[in-house]
């Protein structure tokens, strides 16, 4: 949660500059790109090994039946999706997100949505493809991450390139 309290710091503070919403969530966005970029060859490889591979996966379906249990009031609750065996490699039905719920209680809702956009950075960085139609910041229901293989990446901030978000802009007036 250190790191969600500094987003929130962060974004309060360019929001006093009088900045869009769009342009704190690019900041955040290039924030995240950088930090990741500044990860060790080891933890990239890592990451990714965890992410995509068989140990990774054992891993991330014992965490999602863990997730339902959980005693923390900012944790999240998500199911594994396994992959089709074609492209799509693995998805992930988020049902609660702490990151959501602690924006929402500290004033700060309306950047949540950008802030999950930085999940199309990290996708980059593992080398998949990643979809994702809903966000539970957005409003819907739940958060369906899709991760894929010879999928074609969307790279950098162009807001019309993320489903989620133009799904989202026609629901919404966004200042």
């Amino acid at each position: 949660m250190i790191g969600v309290s500094i987003g929130i710091a962060i974004c309060k503070v360019l929001k006093s500059k009088d900045l869009r919403d769009e342009t704190v969530g690019e900041i955040i966005f290039q924030i995240q790109e950088s930090l990741i970029d500044k990860k060790s060859w080891f933890s990239q490889k890592f990451m990714k090994i965890m992410y995509t591979g068989p140990i990774g996966k054992w891993y991330l379906k014992r965490l999602a039946k863990k997730s339902h249990k959980s005693p923390y009031e900012y944790d999240i609750e998500f199911d594994y999706i396994d992959g089709d065996g074609k492209d799509l490699l693995f998805g992930f039905n988020f049902t609660k997100c702490g990151l959501v719920d602690f924006y929402k209680d500290h004033g700060a809702e309306n950047f949540a949505p950008f802030i999950c956009l930085t999940d199309y950075a990290i996708a980059n960085k593992l080398g998949v493809g990643f979809k994702r139609t809903k966000t539970l910041a957005m409003g819907a229901e739940s958060c369906d991450h899709r991760y894929y293989k010879n999928t074609e990446f969307i790279k950098g901030w162009d807001l019309e390139n993320f489903d989620d978000y133009r799904v989202w802009k026609q629901m919404k007036v966004i200042d």
